[in-house]
């Protein structure tokens, strides 16, 4: 099962795509806020969901188009590519419920957020292996 779904990582992508928007369902009037200096950025969650299920789907489009034309992709650059980015939207969530209920005791909040920032990083940084992926295998014969 696990061989399947990494021989074909379109799957995984169109997968986690009605979950997402469950999500934004679920979280349509929630918004959420960062600061960069003195501005404040603020936008809903239910775009953030949605731009994630469009970039997923476009994913798992080219994912599926290399399949259908019989391109091997290089493993590994898959799994690097599948594990941070899931890896990552999950670590993230994991935190952002952590900085929801941390206690006020402890000032711990802007160390969890800083985490967030990096993991964002990180993940938006590794979808550079995507375009990797998918032009080392149309030059590779």
């Amino acid at each position: 099962m696990l061989y399947k779904l990494l021989d074909r990582p379109y799957l995984i992508f169109w997968i986690s795509i009605p979950i997402i928007i469950l999500n934004a369902a679920y979280s349509r009037n929630d918004t959420m806020q960062f600061n960069v200096y003195d501005t404040y950025y603020i936008f809903s969650r239910f775009h953030l969901f949605l731009s994630i299920t469009v970039t997923f789907a476009f994913m798992g489009l080219g994912y599926w188009i290399m399949h259908k034309a019989e391109k091997c992709l290089c493993q590994p650059l898959s799994i690097l590519h599948i594990t941070l980015t899931f890896g990552g939207i999950f670590t993230v969530w994991i935190i952002s419920i952590c900085l929801r209920v941390s206690i006020m005791q402890y000032n711990t909040s802007d160390h969890l957020t800083n985490a967030i920032y990096l993991v964002s990083f990180i993940v938006l940084f590794s979808q550079i292996v995507y375009p990797i992926n998918i032009i080392k295998s149309l030059f590779k014969k």
